[in-house]
């Protein structure tokens, strides 16, 4: 081979390593690349308004900013969560939403109520997960015959 082709051949092999090696290191460092996101510092029961002191910020690798997660402690305060959140788990967005996209009724004024109860001793072992329980409670009219129904119960 010729003088002239060998140092085409050596250039194009330089700018082809040098163009692989940009890549690689552009691919690398995305990959590898971590970011601090926060994560429950605690365990997280359903029905709980999240605050900062339950959060910290741990390590992760930078591809996860595109999955849907809160990016940070002030955007997950405040915020009501909707499933058990382990400890060291992500806080994603549909496990923790504000309490007014949480709520089932638009008024204010009532208030939808949750307790835990055993599905095995509630009524019997009637009661399954998931189900709706209304819980109503006489009102107490010592000597009052007049009472309207809606008035007579109260929630």
């Amino acid at each position: 081979m010729s003088r002239r082709a060998l140092f085409f051949i050596a250039l194009f092999s330089a700018l082809a390593a040098l163009v692989a090696g940009l890549f690689a290191r552009r691919a690398f460092d995305r990959l590898v690349t971590t970011r601090r996101f926060p994560v429950a510092a605690v365990p997280i029961e359903p029905y709980t308004i999240i605050r900062p002191e339950m959060l910290e910020l741990r390590e992760l690798p930078r591809p996860l900013e595109k999955e849907p997660i809160y990016l940070s402690i002030e955007e997950a305060a405040g915020k009501m969560s909707t499933l058990r959140i382990p400890a060291g788990a992500l806080l994603y967005r549909d496990f923790a939403v504000r309490p007014a996209e949480f709520r089932y009724v638009d008024d204010p004024n009532l208030a939808v109520v949750s307790f835990p109860v055993a599905p095995e001793k509630a009524v019997g072992g009637q009661v399954r997960i998931g189900q709706r329980v209304d819980i109503w409670r006489i009102a107490r009219a010592e000597a009052q015959r007049d009472l309207s129904p809606l008035q007579a119960i109260q929630i």
